[in-house]
């Protein structure tokens, strides 16, 4: 054999070896959905920003990534065999890198739920110069001040944004901070909305005052 003919063929047999070695690529993570229905579910196209800088009014009405569409939880078993709650807010089309940022602040979006025993429960989701930032907080209840420091809570928690039309924001919540948690994930008062940081009013909120 040509000994160029043949240095082709042994480099072309090492190519072959070197995309037959490569790994398959991992498969994007699904959107969670709310398989079982929404707990809370709110109609498209009902959310607004305040803004009294701008005229005409001050309600200037937004879409897309501020646009809640339905609040539900999901439920799992981590990659540490413990289970994993979910609580998610749909919106109508999540866009970190236009609506809403466009008004030059961050946003957040939040759900809460109260559980059997009393206790409320608000995780939120911030966008903020195009980054985002998860935290739960676990107030003490109305009408118990005397209730242990021990139980309360404010920390930082994981989450994710799966972007696009009908996206999701997804914040995942230790079931280890949840007082009561049986598995069951039967939650009452369940809301959510989403807001203009430092704003006066809700740009939306599941379900409507």
């Amino acid at each position: 054999m040509d000994t160029k003919l043949a240095r082709r063929a042994g480099a072309l047999s090492l190519l072959t070896l070197g995309l037959a070695a490569a790994p398959p690529a991992q498969a994007a993570e699904a959107m969670p959905t709310a398989c079982t229905g929404a707990a809370v579910t709110d109609p498209v196209g009902d959310a607004d920003v305040f803004t009294p800088d701008k005229a005409p009014g001050f309600f200037v009405p937004v879409e897309g990534s501020l646009d809640v569409r339905e609040i539900f939880f999901t439920k799992e078993t981590g990659a540490d065999g413990k289970p994993r709650l979910r609580a998610n807010v749909g919106v109508a089309s999540l866009d970190s890198k236009g609506n809403p940022t466009a008004y030059g602040k961050s946003s957040v979006w939040d759900v809460r739920f109260t559980t059997a025993d009393g206790w409320t429960y608000i995780a939120t989701a911030t966008l903020k110069d195009g980054a985002w930032s998860f935290s739960l907080d676990h107030p003490a209840p109305i009408g118990r001040p005397d209730a242990p420091l021990a139980q309360r809570i404010d920390t930082t928690i994981t989450g994710k944004a799966y972007e696009g039309r009908q996206g999701v924001i997804s914040m995942d919540i230790p079931t280890e901070h949840i007082l009561d948690w049986s598995g069951g994930g039967a939650f009452t008062d369940v809301s959510g909305g989403s807001s203009v940081e430092n704003s006066l009013y809700y740009s939306d909120q599941a379900p409507d005052d």
